[in-house]
């Protein structure tokens, strides 16, 4: 007796008819354009809701044509990585691997131009919370700025703490002299830390950013000047540059031993010569006046005043010659640090536009990181003749993520670099 057997059922696949690393990827890809689409949408809002919106690139240090080469850049990477797959499909594993390389290579050019737009921003501290987005906020940042660079707090801080300690004679006569040679700098720019204070204007002086751009180019002028008079001993050509070299003179004379005779008798000689010409009397050597203050008129000598000391006298002192030869490279070095400090300008919604720029560039750029990361598996793959057929759904999720990289580039480039929403 025969007996008939059914025809066996194919087995009942669950699921969707795509691997699953390939639908974990597309799942994933969903979350990753709502992450960007907050970030798009928070922008655009904030821009079309902001009357003066920042968009000139000369005041936002945005280079557009980096924007643009960078794009042309991930286009191309789009490209390379496609065929990379297709190579994959027809088993060229080798071919896969170079383009993929290719990719890499793109993707690194990518992150140096985009390296080289940051050190703009940082350059100029177009950073947020750093930007000034009135006259005064511009006043305040640069006296705080100044303070940084002559780095008198933190030795103020180090004499303080080195006095409460026992044994360290050494240190602190080293951190004392330090700031000696620093005040002339403090001195000089007095005024605008007073002007950032309110202290200036509580005294009825009302100054305005031009105005403190004009009077601190002055103090840098000066030390140009003053720099090259100490250099070349020839008498100075302006009060302020006078005001400079009297006022490192005596901090070098001021760090000096009492028995140092020679350095004595040149301060005491440059002293006479600056006090018969400077219009304020010098009572104490080591507090100058301020430069860029109203000229009075100066006093009437009194008849048991010494007689004034000129030029002819000071240049004719082998001890004033060599005191000004040692302000010299003080003078130098107080120029450099003022050559560090720029006079922000005010920019208004400044800190919205950098705080925004940063965001979505960051998470761009960081996405592209972890994109090379991915690459650098296939390539190690290719190189290690390990890539094979079964790598090929890891060939093509990395090329979907890329293109979602990519994706969003091209959205960013327009809405940051071209587009100019209600401005």
């Amino acid at each position: 007796m025969s007996h008939s057997h059914a025809p066996t059922a194919a087995p009942l696949r669950m699921g969707v008819l795509i691997p699953n690393g390939k639908l974990a990827m597309w799942l994933f890809l969903g979350t990753e354009i709502m992450f960007f689409t907050a970030f798009i949408g928070t922008y655009i809002v904030l821009r079309l809701g902001s009357p003066g919106w920042p968009a000139d690139p000369e005041i936002t240090h945005i280079r557009v044509w980096a924007g643009g080469v960078n794009t042309f850049v991930l286009i191309c990477s789009s490209v390379s990585v496609v065929l990379a797959h297709e190579a994959m499909n027809l088993r060229n594993y080798r071919k896969a691997t170079n383009l993929i390389l290719v990719t890499l290579v793109l993707s690194c050019v990518f992150l140096g131009i985009k390296t080289y737009e940051y050190s703009g921003k940082f350059q100029h501290d177009i950073l947020p919370g750093h930007i000034p987005e009135t006259d005064q906020q511009a006043i305040v940042k640069l006296s705080r700025q100044l303070e940084t660079a002559t780095n008198l707090p933190v030795l103020r801080q180090r004499e303080r703490d080195l006095k409460a300690g026992t044994g360290k004679d050494k240190l602190l006569g080293d951190v004392r002299e330090q700031i000696a040679k620093l005040a002339p700098l403090e001195t000089a720019c007095r005024p605008i830390k007073d002007i950032a204070s309110g202290k200036a204007a509580a005294e009825g002086h009302q100054t305005t950013l031009y105005d403190i751009q004009e009077q601190f180019a002055g103090v840098k002028g000066s030390y140009v000047a003053a720099h090259e008079h100490a250099e070349k001993t020839t008498e100075p050509s302006s009060l302020d540059a006078m005001a400079r070299l009297r006022d490192v003179v005596a901090a070098i004379a001021s760090t000096k031993p009492e028995e140092d005779t020679s350095t004595r008798k040149g301060a005491e000689l440059l002293k006479g010569y600056f006090e018969s010409k400077l219009p304020t009397p010098v009572a104490d050597p080591v507090t100058p006046a301020q430069p860029g203050a109203p000229v009075p008129a100066a006093a009437p000598a009194s008849p048991t005043a010494s007689e004034p000391v000129s030029w002819q006298q000071v240049s004719a002192s082998e001890e004033a010659r060599k005191l000004l030869a040692a302000s010299a490279p003080i003078l130098e070095s107080h120029h450099q640090i003022l050559e560090t400090v720029e006079v922000s300008h005010p920019i208004l919604y400044g800190n919205i536009f950098a705080s925004s720029y940063f965001l979505m560039t960051g998470f761009h750029t960081l996405h592209v990181i972890i994109g090379m990361f991915m690459f650098g598996i296939i390539i190690w793959l290719g190189m290690s003749n390990r890539l094979g057929d079964q790598h090929a759904v890891l060939v093509e999720n990395c090329g979907l993520y890329w293109h979602f990289v990519d994706l969003v580039w091209i959205f960013l480039f327009p809405l940051i670099y071209i587009v100019q929403l209600g401005s």
